[in-house]
Parts: C-alpha cells; sequence; structure tokens
C-alpha cells in the first residue's frame, strides 16, 4: 500500500489543501507536507500530515493503514 505526497509552497496552502481534502476525500491515501518544512527537515521525519487529523504531523512509516 503506498500514499500519494503532495507537497505545498507553504503552510498555507498546506491549510487550504487538507481542507479541501477533508471536504472532498479521495480513494488513496494523501499526505501533504510544505516546502519550508521539508526544507528544514528531512523527509522521513514527523512532517506529514493527513486530512482530518489536525496539526499531527507523522513519519513516512507511519502513513500505512
Amino acid at each position: 500500500m503506498g500514499a500519494v505526497l503532495v507537497v505545498a509552497r507553504d503552510t498555507d496552502h498546506e491549510e487550504h489543501l487538507l481542507e479541501d481534502l477533508a471536504r472532498r476525500p479521495v480513494r488513496a491515501p494523501i499526505a501533504t507536507s510544505n516546502m519550508d518544512l521539508l526544507g528544514r527537515q528531512w523527509p522521513n521525519e514527523a512532517v506529514w500530515r493527513v486530512p482530518g487529523e489536525a496539526g499531527t504531523r507523522r513519519r513516512l512509516i507511519d502513513l500505512a493503514p
């Protein structure tokens, strides 16, 4: 099982994307992050968010259902 990883330009765009995904879910698991955060941390750290989990960031390994 995989996940679609989406990198937003900044935190505001990431928030809007998560709101849209919560309103209109898609079939594939999706995780988001943003360029600011990924510029300071490695992608395998807890930098990914999923729709419906406000404020919680996860590691890639923890995204699988």
